[in-house]
């Protein structure tokens, strides 16, 4: 029990550490001038979303695709692998054709990839399901309706200043991420009501980070304030680690009960 305790304790503060290391490069970077916050915004995801796909393919690798958390690891590293194609899309829109890679066809992988992460979603939150009430869900429904609303309808009315296809993403994105909030909601309401730990709530802290970077991403787009290497990066990274690391503490949890049974 000792033992565990210390590796979540040390998982906890090589998390910190590392967020805290990946505010500390935006910031810098953005500090210094546009064109250094674009290159380094632009580099740091390779290594961040090479962490998210290293971790899922352990994951997969050491528990197995049977049952729900079979589905649910299958998912994730589907969709980790379709945002790392999107983001060396995207990078390679930017900074060696040098146009705007918004939209494009980094959208297209990074949208397909939101059906794999729902599916992950669901089937990580199965096996604690029961501890979900009708009116967390209905809550966590709710909030999502309201949200859908008030992007649809700021979309709606900027769509004017909008090409056909920035419009459709820009529905489509509060579309996707309405739906993915519901069960990241729900997850984090679990560990309020003291039902999971934190290290499992990262994941659907993740989610949520990546939600809140989504819209600030299409309000930002919208106004014409949005340059990758802007602060609103660090969500994006967040995301990425906040489920790398909520995934890996699951494999810990795995090996300490195998162990136990052995």
């Amino acid at each position: 029990m000792q033992k565990t305790n210390l590796e979540t304790f040390q998982s906890q503060w090589l998390l910190a550490a590392l967020l805290a290391l990946l505010v500390s490069i935006n910031t810098i970077a953005n500090f210094l001038d546009m064109y250094t916050a674009i290159l380094v915004g632009n580099i740091v995801y390779v290594p961040v979303v090479l962490l998210l796909v290293t971790v899922s393919a352990f994951t997969l690798i050491k528990l197995g695709h049977d049952g729900m958390h079979g589905i649910a690891w299958i998912s994730l590293l589907i969709a980790s692998l379709l945002w790392l194609v999107a983001e060396v899309v995207w990078i390679f829109y930017e900074l060696v054709l040098q146009v705007d890679p918004f939209p494009s066809l980094a959208d297209v992988f990074y949208s397909l990839g939101y059906p794999f992460l729902f599916v992950f979603m669901l089937a990580y939150i199965s096996p604690v399901r029961k501890g979900i009430t009708k009116r967390s869900l209905s809550i966590a429904i709710s909030i999502s309706a309201v949200i859908l609303f008030f992007g649809l309808y700021q979309t709606i009315d900027s769509s004017i200043y909008l090409n056909s296809l920035d419009t459709f993403y820009a529905i489509l994105y509060p579309i996707l991420d309405s739906i993915l909030i519901v069960p990241a909601i729900l997850g984090i309401s679990l560990f309020f009501s003291g039902r999971v730990n934190f290290m499992w709530t990262m994941v659907c802290f993740g989610i949520l980070s990546l939600f809140i970077a989504d819209t600030i991403f299409m309000y930002s787009q919208m106004d014409d304030t949005y340059y990758t290497g802007h602060p609103i990066e660090i969500l994006f990274y967040f995301s990425y680690v906040l489920i790398a690391f909520g995934v890996y503490d699951q494999v810990r949890i795995f090996g300490q009960k195998n162990k136990i049974q052995r």
